[in-house]
């Protein structure tokens, strides 16, 4: 069975098959009243011509016939596609069928005289649907590329394009109000389009993730589709209905904020939800001022703003008007401890850390780890940073003393980045050297500059004996030591 149609009103089913017979079934004894025989090539589409009585159907031989539903007979035979005829469209109150071909051509019939009276041309794959957007005086069609066109049929011309699609459009269905085409592929997705704007409405609608067999509307907002795992789905696409369905559920209007994002700064800030109490939106404005205030650590002028709010309306706050100050200030604590963490200054952060935990009890973490966390994070910033600077060796030293204060963080993993930042910028001629035992040489001459005390700078290599006092990190002489510490290993 390749085509089947409903003949609405007469309680008939009728199905092609790729035998080239068309049968009549009667739903109420499920049994067949007849058969319409005359093909030799299978059936690509079946249309019921509801006010004339007649079925057409297309068949890949690129003929479309004409069959009498009371005498079961074949009574006209339209000619002139040269490609399989894959769909069929009758645009009642114009006297015409639409059909659409492998070849990408639309073809328009007057079944009076059952002659042609219009190509429209504009596909370049083979046209799947066909649709009939009566309230827009408008024919939809759609190809196996994706493509969706829409042709003005007093003047044969192509509108517009709806783009969006991959793949094989499969289904094509207008509104009862002409205002939404829905339309789904083998992709799996249903997009719904504005005709009148040629734009897409929303997102695509998910189907379950299964391929969408059928598509039609139930009602001018409610769509219904049948997957290939013989589901069904409903859709409720009327937007008054998501507007009260939202209020409902959010019981409250936009913030301003959500207003400017949402709707747009244009239009003044408003209500939303029109049934909500008088006094909603105010209670609304009560609250954002409230909350500005506990920003600016102006705990009981705002604990008292969001108490007039909560008079008004109680439906805005989860919390109690103190509970949501003391969140507020706590947040604002917490980002003072973390710029401090990024300091390095660890005591203060975690200070800070466990003033926001007090204010805010529901806070979960360790003020001490935290802080040691976000210090550890810039640690290895800065550590990648020296390393892609050329600066291997303290790149390394960093990453210890970060890892030293995170032991989440992977050592092994850290260090191999930093030496590829490295060895990305270091200069070709530059001889390879022992990054390992450089670093050993770089712990070791940090323990022979801390027990320096003073030193005598001579040309010869400096003995700790020689030290006596050398703390001062802008003495010259620590770089000489550390250089001359390194020299085997950077110069060989």
């Amino acid at each position: 069975v390749t085509s089947l149609m409903w003949i609405e009103g007469k309680n008939l089913l009728a199905s092609g098959d790729s035998g080239g017979t068309i049968r009549l079934w009667d739903l109420e004894t499920q049994k067949p009243i007849g058969i319409l025989d005359g093909y030799s090539d299978w059936f690509t589409g079946l249309m019921w011509i509801e006010g004339k009585n007649l079925l057409a159907s297309g068949s890949d031989d690129g003929t479309i016939r004409l069959w009498d539903l009371e005498t079961q007979k074949l009574i006209g035979q339209l000619q002139g596609h040269t490609d399989w005829v894959r769909s069929l469209m009758w645009i009642e109150g114009k006297n015409l069928l639409a059909s659409g071909d492998s070849g990408g051509t639309i073809r328009l019939w007057d079944l009076e005289t059952q002659k042609p009276i219009g190509i429209l041309d504009g596909h370049s794959d083979l046209v799947t649907s066909l649709m009939w957007i009566e309230g827009k005086n408008l024919l939809a069609s759609g190809d196996s590329g994706g493509t969706i066109r829409l042709w003005n049929l007093e003047i044969k011309k192509q509108i517009g394009i709806l783009e969006g699609h991959e793949g094989r459009i499969t289904n094509l269905v207008s509104s009862p109000n002409s205002t939404i085409l829905a339309s789904s592929t083998q992709g799996k997705t249903i997009r719904l389009w504005d005709v009148e704007v040629k734009k897409q409405i929303g997102e695509p609608i998910g189907a379950s993730n299964i391929i969408v067999q059928t598509l039609n509307f139930v009602s001018d907002y409610k769509l219904a589709a049948v997957n290939t795992n013989a589901e069904i789905q409903y859709w409720n696409l009327n937007p008054e209905s998501w507007l009260k369905q939202a209020c409902s559920i959010a019981n409250r209007n936009f913030s301003k904020a959500e207003w400017e994002k949402y709707i747009g700064k244009d239009i003044p800030h408003q209500k939303t939800c029109k049934d909500l109490p008088k006094d909603t939106l105010t209670a609304l404005q009560y609250i954002q001022e409230g909350e500005q205030l506990a920003k600016e650590g102006k705990e009981p002028e705002a604990i008292a703003k969001l108490k007039k709010a909560n008079e008004l309306d109680p439906n805005y706050l989860y919390t109690t008007p103190e509970q949501r100050v003391n969140q507020i200030v706590a947040r604002g604590i917490v980002s003072e401890g973390e710029a401090l963490a990024q300091k390095g200054e660890i005591l203060t952060a975690k200070d800070k850390f466990e003033d926001a935990k007090a204010k805010n009890t529901e806070l979960d973490f360790s003020p001490e780890t935290k802080a040691n966390q976000i210090h550890a994070k810039q640690l290895v910033k800065k550590s990648l940073e020296l390393a892609e600077n050329g600066n291997i060796i303290a790149a390394i030293h960093k990453l210890t003393d970060a890892t030293s204060k995170d032991p989440s963080l992977n050592f092994s993993e850290l260090k191999a980045q930093a030496q590829k930042l490295y060895a990305a910028t270091r200069p070709k001629t530059t001889p390879d050297y022992n990054i390992e035992e450089a670093f050993k040489n770089y712990q070791l001459a940090e323990k022979i500059i801390n027990a320096c005390e003073t030193v005598t700078q001579t040309e010869n290599t400096p003995s700790t004996d020689d030290c006596k006092t050398l703390k001062n990190a802008n003495n010259p002489f620590t770089e000489k030591l550390i250089e001359h510490v390194f020299e085997s290993e950077i110069t060989d």
